[in-house]
């Protein structure tokens, strides 16, 4: 329901996404600043799973990874 906006968040910088290194861990933290911190309590566990795999992409497509695909 809030994914679109939490994106938004996300693109602009607002909103961090971590990972557990485990990869059969599949816990997300999400940290965000400014008022994207209200939408934070609001995200279900299905969107914050969207958000961890764009980042995964995002990281995937970065210079700096040594598994680029």
């Amino acid at each position: 329901m809030f994914y679109e906006y939490a994106e938004k968040e996300w693109k602009r910088g607002n909103i961090s996404v971590g990972l557990s290194a485990d990869e059969s861990d599949k816990k997300v933290y999400i940290d965000a600043k400014g008022l994207a911190q209200f939408l934070l309590p609001f995200l279900s566990d299905i969107e914050k799973l969207k958000l961890a795999k764009l980042s995964k992409e995002n990281v995937k497509h970065h210079v700096m990874c040594p598994y680029k695909r």
